[in-house]
């Protein structure tokens, strides 16, 4: 009865999914432990707010490397602890869409759009240490984009303008394939995901 929003696999080897309860639409967080049953965590941040019947219902969860826990809410993304304390707060733009998840965590950083450009924000203090323009290779629909890192510090946006790519330090971004010649630039399809290969 379980909605399936997302699954992770965790550094420590576990499995993680994260999904919204269809009786009363409570969203939760379980790592799968190696006898088949479930573990709930971080309750206490999905419970109901004060005069509401639902609490936070994140469209994207990452698990982190340190073992803590990154969640998208509708305008920020937040960094918890696996004891439910909030360690980072750090604002996004919020395009409308419930299910927007643009965003990613690589090292240290965290990327994001933030006043329609890419920011990438210093995941322990949750403070903004580049900012670059997108303008060209942002395509027409807010919460559309997917963003995914290199590996290497830099970006990869996924658009209907195509995949593009900057790197770290940089300020101008390479349209790697253009979405007029193939299916990326079609509007009545939407992205879902997009990743790199092992062979690039």
């Amino acid at each position: 009865r379980l909605e399936l929003f997302g699954v992770e696999y965790g550094s420590d080897g576990a499995y993680y999914i994260g999904g919204v309860d269809k009786e009363d639409y409570r969203y939760h967080l379980l790592r799968l432990e190696e006898d088949g049953s479930a573990t709930k965590l971080l309750e206490e941040v999905f419970a109901p707010r004060e005069g509401s019947t639902y609490g936070m219902t994140p469209p994207k969860f990452q698990v982190l490397d340190d073992g803590n826990f990154l969640l998208y809410d509708y305008s920020e993304a937040d960094i918890y602890d696996s004891t439910g304390k909030r360690l980072t707060a750090m604002t996004r733009d919020f395009s409308g869409y419930d299910r927007d998840s643009r965003g990613f965590c690589e090292g240290g950083e965290f990327v994001t759009f933030l006043d329609g450009s890419v920011v990438r924000y210093d995941r322990k203090t949750g403070k903004i240490m580049e900012t670059i323009v997108c303008d060209e290779v942002k395509g027409g629909r807010d919460g559309a984009e997917i963003l995914f890192g290199d590996g290497e510090g830099g970006i990869y946006l996924a658009t209907e303008v195509g995949l593009s790519h900057v790197n770290r330090g940089g300020t101008m971004w390479e349209v790697l394939i253009d979405g007029n010649l193939n299916r990326m630039g079609m509007r009545s399809l939407s992205m879902r995901g997009f990743l790199e290969g092992d062979e690039g």
